[in-house]
């Protein structure tokens, strides 16, 4: 399973370098640019399919406070191993990344990170990302990740864990 992991990490390296190649090629040469990375890696269960927040960081749980002072764009990069137990092989994991509520444009809806595999257990994990693009107007913004299991199974449940949300956005962006 870790070398699925391995492997996916580089791919999600070489999507983030390419991602950063583009914005570079689009920006103006006067834009300073500032990553902001958080993780948790401490694994979250969940036995319903009630939308949860997820914990983006330790110390800050499951919202990040931005504040931005001009109109700003962001790029977006999430990865998460992932598990579904359910079971059917139609159940799976949706994910939205919430901004003041509000998912964003690609992953409002049914964007899944994980699928099941036909057994109740949570012992088949993938390892996934979810890359998006925002427009944020001057002002205090919240940034959250929910997911909510999309199944018709008895008892279904989830498993997500190694959450890395990364944000590339303008130098004079502040984290609350």
């Amino acid at each position: 399973m870790k070398n699925k992991s391995i492997s996916a990490l580089k791919l999600n390296s070489i999507i983030i370098l390419l991602m950063l190649c583009m914005l570079a090629l689009m920006v103006n040469q006067s834009w300073a640019l500032k990553i902001l990375h958080f993780s948790d890696t401490d694994g979250q269960v969940f036995i319903d399919t009630s939308a949860h927040l997820i914990s983006i960081d330790p110390t800050l749980g499951d919202t990040l406070t931005i504040k931005v002072p001009e109109k700003t764009e962001v790029l977006i990069f999430l990865s998460a191993e992932c598990s579904v137990g359910a079971s059917d092989n139609l159940s799976w994991l949706d994910i939205d990344i919430l901004v003041d509520g509000v998912p964003t444009p690609l992953t409002a809806g049914d964007l899944a990170l994980c699928t099941s595999h036909g057994t109740n257990d949570l012992d088949t994990w993938a390892s996934s990302s979810i890359n998006d693009f925002i427009i944020l107007k001057k002002g205090i913004h919240n940034i959250q990740l929910q997911g909510q299991l999309v199944s018709e199974a008895i008892s279904p449940s989830w498993w997500i864990n190694d959450v890395s949300l990364n944000l590339i956005v303008k130098k004079t962006a502040i984290v609350k």
